[in-house]
């Protein structure tokens, strides 16, 4: 069976991404409950979590081509925007 939606929630140092909250983790399941969990530690003197590239390459390959589930969409796709994550709408 291919997947063909994948349920999204992130984990945030707070709740304002556009002042520089970020996503410290991103938690992944689709249909089939297979899940995925990506964490990354947080810099005590920056509070910024230090996000692995690798795991943002991760994320996109397992939405892409997706249908996208989100508890609270516009929270969670900025989150994920500002980690470097993008969306294909179309």
């Amino acid at each position: 069976m291919t997947t063909r939606y994948i349920a999204i929630d992130t984990e945030t140092t707070g709740l304002q991404i556009r002042k520089g909250d970020r996503p410290f983790a991103v938690s992944l399941c689709d249909e089939q409950g297979k899940q995925h969990y990506f964490e990354w530690e947080i810099a005590p003197k920056s509070g910024r979590p230090r996000v692995s590239q690798q795991d943002v390459r991760e994320i996109q390959l397992l939405t892409d081509g997706k249908e996208l589930v989100f508890h609270n969409y516009l929270f969670d796709i900025e989150a994920l925007e500002s980690i470097g994550c993008t969306f294909d709408w179309e």
